[in-house]
C-alpha cells in the first residue's frame, strides 16, 4: 500500500495501515461570545466576539461573520465525526459531507481531524474553521449583531 503526504511517498504492508502516533485526539469544547477556546495538540485557539456588524464581512480564511440572533450560545468546537455534513455558503440545494468538502479542498488526509468545526445546537455545524461558513449561518442584510469568530496561532504544535 503506498500513501502519499506532500512530497513523501509512505509504504505499508498490504492488510491495513500502520498505527499512527501522530493521530489527532478528539476534542469537544464549549465557547462562549465573548470567549476563546485552546484546541489541545494543535497551537490553535478560536476566538468569539460579539458586537455590531462591521462594514467588512469575515467569511473565509480566519475569520467567520455570524448572526448573533440566529446562534445558539454557548457554541461547541470540535473536530470532525462519521457523518459530519454541511451545506457551504453559496452552495444551494443539498448538504455536502465533510469528507468530501476536505477532498475537493484538497485538505492533506493528515490534517482533516484536526481542522476545529463550531457547531451550533439547532444549526449544525456553521463554520468550518479557516475554510467555509454554513449557508444556514449566512448574514442576512437584517442582521446588525454578529459574532466574530477567529482562529488564531497560540504557540505549541500546529
Amino acid at each position: 500500500r503506498a500513501e502519499r503526504r506532500g512530497a513523501a511517498l509512505r509504504l505499508t504492508p498490504r492488510r491495513g495501515r500502520p498505527a499512527r502516533p501522530d493521530a489527532p485526539r478528539d476534542f469537544d469544547l464549549r465557547l462562549a461570545a465573548p470567549g476563546a477556546v485552546e484546541i489541545p495538540g494543535t497551537g490553535l485557539r478560536i476566538t468569539a466576539e460579539r458586537g455590531p456588524r462591521p462594514a467588512r464581512i469575515a467569511g473565509r480564511g480566519d475569520a467567520a461573520t455570524l448572526p448573533a440572533a440566529r446562534i445558539a450560545t454557548p457554541l461547541t468546537v470540535r473536530n470532525r465525526r462519521p457523518g459530519d455534513a454541511f451545506r457551504p455558503l453559496g452552495m444551494h440545494g443539498r448538504r455536502k459531507k465533510l469528507q468530501d468538502f476536505f477532498v475537493d479542498r484538497k485538505v492533506p488526509r493528515g490534517r482533516r481531524g484536526t481542522v476545529p468545526l463550531v457547531v451550533d445546537g439547532r444549526l449544525g455545524i456553521v463554520w468550518v474553521a479557516g475554510y467555509a461558513v454554513s449557508e444556514r449561518a449566512r448574514l442576512a442584510a437584517a442582521d446588525q449583531d454578529v459574532i466574530t469568530l477567529r482562529i488564531v496561532k497560540s504557540g505549541g504544535s500546529a
